[in-house]
């Protein structure tokens, strides 16, 4: 939600998606920008509620959109 400034119902939606497939599309753009995005992902850390049972940051990947 901080990174996208994404509301609560799309977060919600967006972490459904990944839950019920193990991936979700959070974002699409430049690659330099992903990048950047990909990195604020990675470094604010695991779900603070979650991390006294061992969870640790969301793990990202940049791949170009089919099409």
């Amino acid at each position: 939600m901080k990174i996208f400034d994404y509301g609560g119902p799309k977060a919600f939606l967006l972490t459904l998606r990944a839950h019920l497939s193990g991936r979700s599309i959070v974002w699409s753009g430049p690659k330099e920008v992903a990048e950047f995005r990909a990195d604020q992902i990675r470094s604010a850390g695991p779900d603070p509620s979650k991390k006294k049972d061992g969870a640790g940051p969301l793990s990202t990947s940049i791949e170009p959109l089919p099409g």
